[in-house]
């Protein structure tokens, strides 16, 4: 049987300090060898579709499966049922029930538009949504956070390999908490990182979620 996860069975958090921390989960894709690659098709890419708003009305993104046929080659077979969220490399798409929620809260920064899967089956799935954030908010702690000294510079952007997370708190302070709900993470690159606050966000859950340590 496929998964059958909702937005929160699939989130995971590092192992947090401060107390700002504990409000704040990571999104990150299960490691499971089942679940889809997503491949943009030429037209998405040309759009530069992970971090520039498209006009209202504009055709959706495509995608496909594009690891699907070198799985099943090692043995592997598809999920034929999807989850709710699907990720693009760090980018996400979620279903209309998850846009909704989010759609709710008018969160800043994050924009919204549809987008179209076509699994391993060549199955198409039109209820899903990506999510694009043109800015992303750098506010992990240097000083108390596990990272490689020796960052990687790629495209002008100095990154850093991070273990460990702890949030800056006075960064976080310094943002009206509307504008931090979701947020994708500046200055790393080991951890491609959504960070979510639980508590403003209880419409979103279907399941209770907790920390793993």
């Amino acid at each position: 049987m496929g998964p059958s996860w909702s937005i929160f069975q699939i989130i995971e958090a590092s192992k947090l300090l401060a107390m700002c921390d504990l409000e704040y989960y990571f999104i990150q894709k299960q490691g499971d060898d089942r679940l889809p690659s997503l491949t943009p098709d030429e037209n998405t890419v040309n759009r530069n579709y992970s971090f520039e708003p498209q006009p209202n009305g504009s055709a959706p993104f495509m995608f496909s499966d594009g690891g699907s046929d070198y799985a099943r080659k090692l043995g592997i077979v598809p999920f034929k049922e999807l989850p709710d969220i699907l990720f693009d490399g760090s980018n996400l798409l979620v279903r209309n029930h998850i846009r909704g929620a989010l759609l709710a809260l008018d969160l800043p920064g994050v924009h919204i538009h549809p987008a179209v899967f076509v699994d391993a089956y060549k199955n198409w799935h039109e209820d899903y949504w990506f999510l694009a954030f043109p800015e992303r908010l750098d506010c992990w702690d240097r000083k108390l956070s596990d990272f490689e000294d020796e960052p990687l510079e790629l495209g002008g952007f100095k990154l850093h390999g991070v273990y460990t997370y702890v949030l800056d708190a006075a960064v976080l302070d310094s943002i009206p908490l509307h504008q931090r709900l979701l947020f994708k993470m500046e200055g790393r690159w080991r951890l491609t990182s959504y960070a979510i606050k639980i508590l403003p966000l209880s419409s979103v859950a279907m399941a209770t979620a907790a920390p793993c340590w």
